[in-house]
C-alpha cells in the first residue's frame, strides 16, 4: 500500500544533497537546502518535516537542529518546531528558545505553524497529527533497507489524500544507486529507483545474515547430538552439560584468530553431528565464502546504526520515608462554630487554626526566608497542618496534605483550609448554615486545566455572592502550589507581588536588584510598584522549596512558575 503511494507523481521528487563540487552537505547547508525547497513557490507547499532516517545529520543535536531550522524559515510561516529530547521526550522550541514539552504547549492545538524533525531513532513508532497539506523532506543513507525507509514515510499518515514528500538524496547513496541500479549519469531518478535500491539493500543485508542462520543451525544440531548422549549417560558427566550451554562471552582471540580456528571449529561440528548428516553439510556451505573459508561473520553480530542512540540501564530504588506515628484526626470545636456561624467563638482568634504558612513551619519551605505576615487572611487548621508526629530533626516535607477543601464566610473575608477529614464531618452542618461555605479547590497543575482561583466551581453551604480578592488569590495559589496562569495579566501580578521586576520602571540605582530580577524593599518603596510586596529578601528559594513539596517529586518544568524560579521572564505570546 505505501509502496503504491511512494510512486504517485506528488512523491516522485528528488533532491540532490550535494554542494556544487558534489561533496556532502552539512548541517546548516542541508538545513538551509529544506529551507529553501517550496518557500517562494505559490503551487508547491514547503517542506515542514524533516524525516532524517538516513542519518545524515550527527554533527548536532535534535534541539540544535530544531533551533537552526526554525532561524531559517520566515517567521510569518512558523512559529516553533517540534523535536525528541535524550530522554525520548517530543518537545517544542518557540523563536525565543523557550522548549517545553508539546503535551504542555499551547502548539499542541496548533501543529500546523511548527516545524517538525525526527531523527533516524524516531523515524518509525512516532504518530503526530500533522496537517493533511503537509509535504516532508525524507534523507536517505548507506544500507538502508526498504522496511526502514516505508516505516519513515509511512509518518505521513495522509499520503493517501494530500500529504506528500520528497527525496534527499547525498552523493554517496547516488553513486552507489547508479552503480546497483545501472542509471546512467545523465539520468535523474525517481521514488521508483529509491524503492528499487532500497529493496536491493534489504537483500543485501540477509544476504550478510546468512552465515549468522547457517551458525546457529549448527548449533543447534550440536545441541542435539549432546543432548542424546547426555541422556543415554547412566552417570552423565559434568562437562556434557556444560558442553551444551553457549558461551556468554569470547576472548578477543576467539573472535578475531585466523581462519585455521574457524575450520577446526566446522570439523568439530562434523566430527559431533556426523558426516552423513545432509542438513549439516547444507549449513557448512553457507558458512564457507567464496574462497572455501569459514566467515567469522557467522560467530561476530553485528547490527550496525550510523546514529548511535545509548541506551542506560536504570534500576529504580523506592526511598520512602523514614516511619512516623500518625496524628489522630480531629475537629476543634472553633472550627465547628466557624462552620456554623462564619467566625470564630467571640469573634477572636482561634488556637485551632494558625495562619496558612506558619503551617510550614517544620519544611524546608518554613525554614527559607518569607514574610511572618504573609497572607494574614487566609488560615489553616491544626488537623490540616499535623498529619504525623513532627520530629524536631527531620522535615515533614512528605506528609504535607494538598489544598482541597475551603471554607469561606458569609461576613468576613477569612478563608480557612480544612482537611478532608473535617471537611467530611462538616458537610452537614454546613448544608444548613447560611453563614458558610465549603468550596472544593484544586491548584492549576497542568496548563489545559481550569482555574479554581474564585471558589466559584462548586460548594455547599450559603451563596456567598462575592468572591476573594485577587490578593487573596495569590496568596492562595502560592500556598497551594498552582503552576499556571490564566493570563499574561496575572502572571505579571504575581512577579510583582513577588518583588521581582517585569515592566521597565525606569532606571534602577547600583546593587538595588538581584541577577534574579528581585528588587529591594526599599527600592520598590520609591519606584511606582504595581502591587504591595512583603518580600524583602529574594523569594526564589521559598518558592521553589514550596512547590517541590506540593509537586512531591512529580516535575514542574516548563510550567510557569518553573520559569519564574528559573528566572526566565515570560512575553505576552506565551499566554496566546
Amino acid at each position: 500500500m505505501v509502496l503504491a503511494l511512494l510512486l504517485r507523481e506528488e512523491n516522485r521528487k528528488f533532491i540532490l544533497a550535494q554542494d556544487e563540487e558534489g561533496r556532502q552537505l552539512d548541517v546548516d547547508a542541508l538545513l538551509k537546502l529544506v529551507a529553501t525547497l517550496g518557500g517562494g513557490s505559490t503551487t508547491t507547499q514547503p517542506v515542514r518535516v524533516l524525516i532524517d532516517v538516513g542519518a545524515q545529520i550527527l554533527e548536532a543535536g535534535n534541539q540544535s537542529v530544531a533551533q537552526q531550522w526554525l532561524a531559517m524559515t520566515p517567521e510569518a510561516d512558523v512559529e516553533a518546531a517540534i523535536f525528541f529530547s535524550h530522554s525520548d521526550e517530543i518537545m517544542v522550541i518557540d523563536r525565543e528558545g523557550h522548549v517545553e514539552t508539546l503535551f504542555s504547549s499551547s502548539f499542541r492545538q496548533r501543529m500546523g505553524g511548527c516545524l517538525v524533525f525526527l531523527d533516524q531513532q524516531h523515524s518509525r513508532g512516532v504518530d503526530l497529527k500533522l496537517l493533511p497539506m503537509t509535504r516532508a523532506a525524507v534523507t536517505l543513507g548507506p544500507r538502508l533497507t526498504k522496511d526502514r525507509l516505508v516505516q519513515a514515510c509511512n509518518r505521513l499518515r495522509g499520503l493517501e489524500k494530500s500529504q506528500s514528500l520528497l527525496f534527499l538524496i547525498p552523493p554517496e547513496v547516488s553513486h552507489n544507486m547508479r552503480s546497483v541500479l545501472g542509471i546512467s549519469s545523465d539520468r535523474d531518478f525517481t521514488s521508483a529507483d529509491v524503492l528499487k535500491w532500497s529493496m536491493a539493500q534489504t537483500c543485501q543485508s540477509l544476504d550478510n545474515l546468512r552465515p549468522l542462520w547457517a551458525n546457529q543451525g549448527l548449533q543447534y544440531h550440536r545441541r542435539i547430538e549432546l543432548w542424546d548422549s547426555l541422556v543415554e549417560q547412566p552417570d552423565p558427566s559434568k562437562e556434557t552439560a556444560i558442553a551444551i550451554q553457549e558461551p556468554e562471552a569470547r576472548t578477543l582471540s576467539q573472535l578475531y584468530a585466523p581462519w585455521d580456528k574457524d575450520e577446526a571449529n566446522a570439523k568439530g561440528y562434523m566430527s559431533e553431528c556426523g558426516v552423513e548428516n545432509g542438513q549439516v553439510q547444507e549449513l557448512l556451505k553457507t558458512l564457507q565464502s567464496a574462497s572455501g573459508h569459514i566467515t567469522t561473520s557467522a560467530y561476530l553480530h553485528e547490527e550496525q546504526e550510523r546514529e548511535i542512540a545509548c541506551e542506560v540501564e536504570r534500576e529504580q530504588q523506592v526511598s520512602r520515608p523514614p516511619s512516623y506515628q500518625p496524628n489522630k484526626h480531629s475537629l476543634h470545636n472553633d472550627v465547628r462554630h466557624f462552620a456554623t456561624f462564619g467566625e470564630f467563638p467571640g469573634n477572636r482568634p482561634s488556637k485551632a487554626v494558625t495562619l496558612a504558612f506558619h503551617g510550614l513551619a517544620n519544611t524546608s519551605a518554613g525554614k527559607a526566608d518569607h514574610p511572618r505576615l504573609l497572607a494574614p487572611r487566609l488560615y489553616s487548621t491544626l488537623d490540616f497542618n499535623k498529619t504525623a508526629k513532627e520530629s524536631q530533626n527531620n522535615l515533614m516535607d512528605d506528609f504535607c496534605k494538598p489544598v482541597n477543601w475551603i471554607l469561606s464566610s458569609a461576613h468576613s473575608d477569612i478563608l480557612l483550609i480544612v482537611s478532608q477529614y473535617e471537611a467530611n464531618e462538616l458537610i452537614t452542618i454546613v448544608r444548613k448554615s447560611k453563614n458558610s461555605r465549603l468550596n472544593i479547590y484544586a491548584p492549576r497543575l497542568t496548563k489545559p486545566m481550569r482555574s479554581f482561583r474564585h471558589l466559584d466551581f462548586f460548594g455547599i453551604g450559603a451563596n456567598i455572592s462575592t468572591q476573594p480578592n485577587d490578593s487573596m488569590t495569590r496568596c492562595l495559589e502560592l500556598f497551594s502550589g498552582s503552576l499556571y496562569f490564566s493570563s499574561f495579566e496575572e502572571y505579571k501580578n504575581f512577579r510583582s507581588f513577588l518583588g521581582l521586576i517585569t515592566d521597565y520602571l525606569g532606571e534602577l540605582p547600583d546593587g538595588s536588584m538581584t541577577n534574579e530580577g528581585f528588587v529591594k524593599f526599599f527600592t520598590r518603596m520609591s519606584l511606582q510598584w504595581p502591587l504591595d510586596s512583603p518580600f524583602t529578601e529574594s523569594p526564589l528559594p521559598f518558592l521553589s522549596a514550596l512547590i517541590h513539596i506540593r509537586t512531591r517529586g512529580s516535575g514542574y518544568q516548563q510550567s510557569h512558575i518553573d520559569t519564574i524560579i528559573k528566572a526566565m521572564p515570560l512575553s505576552a505570546e506565551r499566554f496566546d
